[in-house]
């Protein structure tokens, strides 16, 4: 895929999996939770208390293949739509042999903190979410 790229990465403990050796589906969700704000801070996104922010609205995750103990797995992120209030994103969980492991797309919304509204998104942000996502298809 263009424009993804590898922003994260963390080892399937035993305390992860369950007890057939394969990670859990909570800590799945945990990772891309993680990864989500690790793609936002590696855009240099840093809000204050009264500034637009980006919450989860949507999340739908595709089991690839199992992740077993032990595996060293890597989470990359690409843009995949940019709005007016909304991002969409794919984080895509590999494992160290660059199998899919699990997809999660998630739909972000931008809400104001004060009137807990969604709102545009920062004009700079939206810029940098654009040049992230490269050419949008038609």
């Amino acid at each position: 895929m263009s424009g993804e790229r590898e922003i994260t990465s963390f080892v399937a403990h035993t305390w992860l999996c369950d007890h057939f050796g394969h990670l859990n589906v909570r800590h799945y969700a945990a990772a891309f939770d993680d990864a989500t704000f690790v793609f936002w801070s590696g855009l240099g996104f840093r809000p204050g208390p009264d500034s637009p922010m980006p919450v989860t609205l949507e999340v739908k995750t595709s089991f690839r293949q199992e992740t077993q103990v032990g595996s060293v797995v890597r989470i990359a992120a690409q843009v995949s739509k940019v709005g007016t209030k909304s991002v969409g994103l794919t984080l895509t969980m590999r494992d160290a042999g660059g199998d899919v492991l699990a997809l999660c797309e998630v739909v972000e919304v931008f809400m104001d903190p004060q009137s807990r509204r969604s709102c545009p998104i920062p004009v700079a942000l939206r810029e940098a979410l654009s040049e992230a996502a490269g050419p949008m298809p038609g």
